[in-house]
């Protein structure tokens, strides 16, 4: 999804000021492949969310929403 020019998957909003760094895709890749201890965080951080993303698919998928619902609450 991250190759998709334009799709935002989320949004965000600063609780204080800020300033965003937009890092271009080629760059990223350089990066990714010249500093491991970097790219051995951003890998853990793409697997953890790819692995909330599948949990929350099969929570959607396989429990009702009263259920859902009930655990969230608590």
């Amino acid at each position: 999804m991250a190759a998709v020019a334009g799709l935002r998957l989320a949004t965000a909003t600063a609780m204080t000021a800020c300033t965003a760094l937009k890092i271009e895709r080629k760059e990223m890749i350089r990066v990714i492949h010249q500093e491991h201890a970097l790219s051995d965080v951003f890998l853990a951080f793409v697997l953890k969310r790819s692995m909330r993303t599948q949990a929350d698919l099969v929570d959607q998928l396989f429990n009702s929403s009263e259920k859902r619902l009930a655990r969230s609450s608590c």
